[in-house]
């Protein structure tokens, strides 16, 4: 049951998204970083939300959202695997195609990730079965790593970090380079309990 209002309400949230595209002009094969309304703040409520508007030409037609888990410094399984089919509304004309990426951490810690066309209509969209560790600790920091447009080229590229950190714990510091590869910076990563990597890549 929270499992179906998680995915009702960010369903809600995602068709508020009327804008999607149109108010954050890109260029092919890009993706930029998109702010929400006030509105769509209000209807977010306590889910986390990371909007993205993106063009891309017809060889692009998936795009894959992987939830990657750092445990005190160390990566465990991945938190949710979720793909995506783009839309097609300019690409069948010869053109690009455009629409917004939203990735939502629901109220119940689960991840979704949508996709919806340049006039708000959601073509695909995909939910983590399980529910994330997230709630078990105390939220600390949320980021979106883009400040900007960022060229898309079929490779994985960060798009945001979750960090959650135990009561217990003494803070590290917050030093970017860490949760872009918390691998490498593994005694430095172990101050923090989970650091969540949002990552993305689109593909054929």
């Amino acid at each position: 049951m929270k499992k179906m209002t998680g995915i009702l309400i960010a369903a809600a949230l995602l068709l508020g998204l009327t804008a999607c595209g149109a108010k954050h002009p890109t260029t092919a094969d890009t993706i930029a970083p998109a702010a929400l309304t006030p509105r769509e703040q209000m209807l977010a409520g306590s889910q986390d939300i990371f909007l993205y508007d993106f063009e891309t030409s017809p060889t692009y037609t998936n795009v894959l959202i992987t939830i990657e888990d750092y445990k005190n410094g160390v990566r465990g399984d991945d938190i949710a695997s979720l793909t995506c089919r783009l839309p097609e509304n300019a690409a069948q004309k010869g053109g690009n195609n455009t629409g917004s990426l939203a990735v939502i951490l629901s109220a119940d810690h689960r991840f979704t990730a949508s996709v919806c066309n340049k006039d708000g209509g959601i073509i695909s969209s995909a939910t983590s079965a399980e529910q994330s560790v997230i709630g078990k600790a105390d939220f600390d920091k949320i980021k979106s790593l883009v400040g900007e447009r960022m060229t898309i080229d079929g490779k994985t590229q960060t798009l945001a970090y979750l960090v959650y950190s135990d009561a217990k714990k003494t803070q590290g510091t917050f030093e970017e380079s860490i949760f872009l590869d918390p691998a490498a910076h593994e005694e430095q990563a172990t101050a923090f309990d989970h650091i969540y990597l949002v990552k993305c890549r689109f593909s054929a």
